[in-house]
């Protein structure tokens, strides 16, 4: 990747200042944050030839191992927008955004499929995903999503390319999918539209927006989205030896950043355990044995339980009783009472539950979102 965006209309500018790469030990200008991860950064600064006065301004850091991780652009000595990098098992995401107010323009995840030739890596297929951050008359957010899919690089010309676009829009809280199109598509490979977890693959489990619709999906199912969870896609604060945490006393689902290196398949399974574990609490609040505001405000909204779920929610109840500690660090596949617990046994098996559904939902979809390109 170029550490310096191209420049549309070059012949208007011209090129001022052009350093090379330095340590970050060297960079001098206190109006730029510094990334933590930086350990280099690069330059530039450009003019207009038909206006003295005009310049703008790009600095581009750099991690350990070389790659990109931020672009700061600058004009008239105001930081107008960044980019900043990601780098997941394949391809590179670049989140775009107004530096002045933190909104997000777009982002976009490019990924290369290779082949490997006599040693030598080749690339085959090219996909890219870009999702830009609108609004509508409401003020209301709305994504639009794109999907390109060169087939083979070398034949990259329009005829050969398939796109397809979704726009997403928020409606009380909730993403709905209200338009799709694609064109180029054909046989075998293809998008299908009669899938009930199509909204999730195209968001993409692996970014913000994917994980907490996802998530907010599978509260609307257990019938507890009402009760106003909040979901953090990615905390620090989860625990070393969890993906995934539901806090009945801080009412909210929290997930550990390493989640999003997972697989689609995986990210489903750590979701839906940790809803379950929202719906069973919600269960004993509705037993009359809640401790919590969220287990007292679940009986208060949803009320007394059937006579056929009070078994299973006593059982509930026990098992919050006798559940075990858990050591900072704790390696949880050794711990049996962990293991053996009926809270974790039931969401574990919801999670399964869940991951076949969400792969056999449409076989077709699963094979191109989340084999083909995870």
């Amino acid at each position: 990747m170029s550490a310096i965006p191209k420049i549309h209309n070059a012949k208007s500018y011209i090129l001022r200042v052009r350093t090379g790469i330095h340590p970050i030990r060297d960079f001098c200008m206190n109006d730029c944050e510094v990334p933590k991860d930086a350990v280099a950064f690069s330059y530039v600064n450009v003019g207009k030839k038909s206006d003295s006065t005009f310049s703008k301004e790009v600095n581009a850091f750099f991690n350990k191992t070389g790659q990109i991780i931020e672009h700061v652009f600058k004009t008239n000595n105001i930081i107008k927008r960044k980019h900043t990098y990601e780098y997941p098992k394949q391809g590179v995401r670049i989140i775009n955004y107004f530096a002045d107010v933190g909104y997000k323009i777009s982002s976009e995840v490019q990924k290369i499929r290779k082949k490997v030739v006599n040693g030598v890596e080749y690339p085959v297929q090219l996909l890219t995903k870009r999702i830009n951050y609108l609004k509508d008359k409401e003020n209301n957010p709305v994504l639009e999503i794109i999907f390109t899919h060169f087939p083979h690089i070398k034949e990259s010309k329009s005829h050969s390319k398939r796109v397809a676009r979704a726009v997403v829009v928020e409606r009380k809280g909730q993403k709905v999918l209200t338009d799709f199109q694609k064109s180029g598509f054909n046989g075998s490979f293809d998008i299908s539209k009669h899938d009930k977890f199509l909204l999730f693959r195209l968001l993409g489990l692996d970014t913000d927006e994917g994980l907490k619709a996802l998530t907010e999906w599978f509260l609307k199912t257990k019938h507890i989205f009402r009760l106003n969870l909040l979901v953090i896609p990615r905390s620090l604060a989860v625990a070393k030896n969890s993906e995934g945490e539901f806090s009945v006393v801080e009412r909210k689902i929290s997930y550990s950043p390493i989640l999003n290196e997972k697989s689609p398949l995986h990210i489903v399974n750590a979701v839906a355990h940790e809803v379950e574990h929202a719906y069973q609490y919600s269960q004993i609040g509705r037993l009359g044995r809640g401790r919590s505001s969220y287990e007292t405000e679940a009986y208060r909204q949803l009320g007394d339980l059937k006579l056929d779920e009070i078994s299973e929610a006593t059982k509930y109840a026990e098992a919050r009783f006798n559940y075990p500690i858990i050591k900072p660090g704790e390696d949880l596949s050794k711990n049996q009472a962990y293991l053996t617990n009926y809270l974790e046994v039931k969401a574990r098996e919801a999670a399964k539950k869940a991951e076949e559904k969400y792969m056999h939902s449409n076989i077709q979809n699963y094979l191109f979102f989340d084999l083909a390109y995870s």
